[in-house]
């Protein structure tokens, strides 16, 4: 049974990760106070923190930067306390394992254990997510862009986020006066 205290997030754009991120924030109604970030080397301080019970509001969202764990040979010292802690986990703690890679080693333990216990998911950019991304972005702004338009600038820009953002920062600065309009 797939647990909804642990995740496994990762893909090579850190803004979509980071998105997604914040929409599993906004999900399970966790605000910027309840983030603690880790990294995978600080096992022990790692389930202390999901163990504990917080003072100012009832969940935790555990950050843990996994990526040398779950793409490369390296291997987890205390893996071992986190097999404890997912049998016997706090439900107000969120453990979310991120890797800034591709791809995932499914050999490994870690990933193992998050893959049985929880849910792993890969975030990318697809020309779905990219063009409602685009559409939004220009709504927010007051700008308006159609399919076909939205189409070539995927082209032309790529599949980064970062970049297709500095791109309509552009395109929105040389048609201010256009504001609105298609």
């Amino acid at each position: 049974m797939n647990n909804k205290n642990f995740y496994l997030l990762y893909g090579e754009d850190k803004a979509i990760l980071n998105k997604e991120i914040s929409n599993l924030k906004n999900k399970l109604m966790i605000t910027d106070d309840d983030v603690i970030y880790y990294d995978i080397e600080e096992v022990e301080n790692i389930i202390e923190e999901a163990l504990t019970i917080s003072m100012f509001s009832p969940n935790k969202f555990i950050i843990i930067d996994s990526t040398s764990f779950i793409s490369e040979k390296k291997e987890i010292k205390n893996i071992k306390l986190l097999e404890d802690y997912f049998e016997h986990y706090n439900p107000n703690s969120y453990l979310v394992f991120i890797s800034n890679k591709d791809s995932i080693d499914s050999r490994k333990k870690l990933v193992k254990l998050i893959s049985s216990k929880g849910i792993t998911k890969k975030v990318e950019a697809t020309d779905e997510y990219l063009n409602k991304y685009i559409k939004d972005y220009l709504t927010s702004n007051n700008y308006n862009m159609n399919n076909l338009d939205i189409t070539y600038f995927m082209t032309r820009v790529g599949n980064n986020i970062n970049n297709i953002t500095n791109e309509l920062d552009k395109l929105m600065l040389y048609k201010e006066k256009d504001k609105g309009n298609e």
